[in-house]
């Protein structure tokens, strides 16, 4: 679990490891789902500094 703080609010972050994906899901009439690589994913959220902190942290990142 990777924890981020802003001013308002405290994140936590989990990594998954999906081994399946169920064709309909609770959320399914509100949300679409798309897998993308990490850059795709940075550049999406963006716009959220927490957010791409977290990321960041991810293990998905690349190495420095």
């Amino acid at each position: 679990m990777t924890t981020v703080k802003s001013p308002s609010t405290t994140y936590h972050f989990y990594e998954l490891e999906v081994s399946s994906l169920d064709k309909d899901w609770l959320e399914s009439n509100e949300r679409r789902r798309e897998w993308v690589d990490y850059a795709e994913a940075s550049r999406r959220v963006a716009w959220k500094p927490e957010l791409a902190q977290g990321l960041s942290l991810s293990s998905l990142a690349p190495q420095r």
